[in-house]
């Protein structure tokens, strides 16, 4: 007889992280790029489905006045199906990328395991980071980017596109796309501004 097994909650979060937390160190979030967001945002499917509009009426009208509305018709319906098969290829990219990633949030460190075939985790503890921004979206999604303090870098080809765009010499890692964006900021600035009061303290006891 096969018996059913379910995870606890916390064996489903050690499942996102590349070992087990140290005694002492506790998750205070896991979330993944919200699947809408990151179409719209991360792979900019508007502006690809914009784009497709303006060049097949511009192909659509030359075609008429060239060779008559029947071989515009038919050229319009050919070139409508390879725009739909690169819609359905943009989308399988966003699915794969967003079920493929994990942000971990401790009380010490961000994690990020990222990758669709080569699965990555990146461990920036509090202290490696100089500096972090959000950004909110009209959706309530939004994005976490922190800076890290030299000569800590991760390249850019590695990151993306959990990073702010075009930013090479200086990577940014970041949270993208992820839902109650304000909440998950108020939670990582509280435990980082904590991470460097006590490495403030402990300098001035050295």
């Amino acid at each position: 007889m096969i018996k059913e097994s379910h995870m606890s909650e916390n064996e489903e979060r050690l499942l996102a992280l590349p070992e087990e937390l140290p005694v002492g160190e506790n998750v205070l979030w896991q979330g993944q790029p919200d699947f809408r967001s990151s179409l719209k945002r991360l792979f900019l499917l508007p502006h690809l489905l914009f784009y497709f509009l303006l060049l097949f009426t511009s192909f659509f009208l030359f075609e008429t006045m060239e060779y008559g509305l029947k071989y515009s018709v038919v050229q319009l319906a050919s070139n409508l199906l390879l725009a739909g098969l690169a819609v359905v290829l943009f989308m399988g990219l966003c699915y794969l990328t967003v079920t493929t990633t994990k942000y971990t949030l401790t009380d010490k460190r961000l994690v990020m395991r990222v990758g669709i075939v080569l699965t990555v985790t990146f461990n920036i503890p509090y202290k490696k980071i100089s500096s972090a921004d959000h950004k909110v979206y009209s959706d309530g999604t939004g994005d976490i980017s922190v800076d890290l303090t030299p000569p800590n870098k991760i390249a850019y080809v590695h990151l993306w596109p959990h990073c702010r765009p075009f930013h090479f010499g200086s990577p940014r890692p970041r949270l993208t796309c992820i839902s109650e964006v304000e909440k998950v900021a108020k939670v990582f600035r509280e435990f980082w501004e904590k991470r460097d009061s006590r490495c403030d303290n402990q300098g001035r006891e050295d």
